[in-house]
């Protein structure tokens, strides 16, 4: 349940269990049609009747989506085969556009025989910090669930989080200062580029003299691992993605499991995890000039 993959969207609003309940069940997962190429829906959450799973003042919610799997080398046999049925019976070649049609047709009839791969993303709104956290590595889909959600808020507001400094400036500095500001201690990999290419360091010291002299020659940092306070792990991308989240044993030890059922764990895991990236993103933000607004 602690999620990996952060995309950090900025709210306005406010907004109830019960109204977002009834929100999200405008938006119901519907399983995949034989002909449909994707599927995607909110879901009920750990067996119980309600899509929306409220802690901390915060609401966990979940997209499902099936998505069919077409393996390219199929769809170019079949597309190939589609061809010469359909230029042998023209007696000549297909042009541009009807190669296209072809080819997209071609596809779609291959959906009803496709195999139907389910997934799950995590998100919460945070009505205390007014944030909207997905947890994904697909920005397609991080934004497409921010757009769907954005729907629900009064205000209309959803925006990804921006500082006001550049953070590929500041990694980049960080790294050849061998220093970067409390509370967040340097980690072991980074990326760098130059625009026409990508170096990647891992589980290395950060000081290497390699990368120094890369970084003399104008090439800027696009990720970089942190810590901060031992409390967690993360490599932040220039974009204000933060990847590969994870908590330390230490404060993964301090949940709350109650009684010990599942629900009273899913509850101590919710109020931990959304405490403490509060408490990250507002960090972060100071480090970084602020947020953009």
């Amino acid at each position: 349940m602690i999620f990996k993959n952060l995309n950090i969207y900025r709210i306005k609003d406010s907004i109830s269990q019960a109204e977002l309940n009834a929100f999200l069940a405008k938006h119901p997962f519907i399983p995949c049609l034989p002909n449909q190429p994707e599927s995607a829906g909110f879901q009920a959450l750990f067996g119980l009747d309600t899509r929306v799973f409220t802690a901390n003042d915060c609401h966990l919610i979940s997209l499902k989506i099936e998505e069919k799997v077409l393996p390219p080398s199929a769809v170019k046999a079949e597309y190939k085969k589609s061809l010469m049925e359909q230029e042998n019976k023209l007696g000549r070649k297909l042009n541009k556009t009807e190669r296209e049609a072809l080819r997209e047709s071609s596809k779609e009839a291959m959906y009803p025989r496709a195999f139907c791969r389910p997934s799950e993303v995590w998100a919460y709104l945070d009505c205390k910090a007014k944030l909207l956290v997905v947890n994904t590595t697909s920005a397609r889909i991080a934004n497409g669930l921010s757009q769907t959600i954005k729907g629900c808020l009064r205000s209309g507001y959803m925006m990804p989080i921006k500082p006001n400094d550049d953070i590929s400036e500041h990694m980049t500095l960080w790294l050849t200062n061998d220093a970067i500001p409390s509370p967040f201690n340097m980690g072991s990999k980074c990326e760098i580029g130059d625009g026409d290419g990508t170096i990647r360091y891992k589980n290395r010291l950060l000081s290497d003299e390699h990368l120094q002299e890369y970084l003399k020659d104008d090439m800027k940092a696009s990720t970089l691992s942190l810590g901060m306070e031992g409390r967690m792990d993360f490599v932040l991308t220039a974009d204000f993605i933060i990847k590969e989240f994870v908590l330390s044993e230490e404060t993964l030890a301090k949940i709350d499991t109650g009684a010990g059922d599942h629900l009273e764990s899913e509850i101590g895991q919710l109020v931990l995890m959304t405490t403490e990236i509060r408490e990250l993103v507002d960090n972060l933000l100071s480090v970084l000039g602020g947020e953009f607004t």
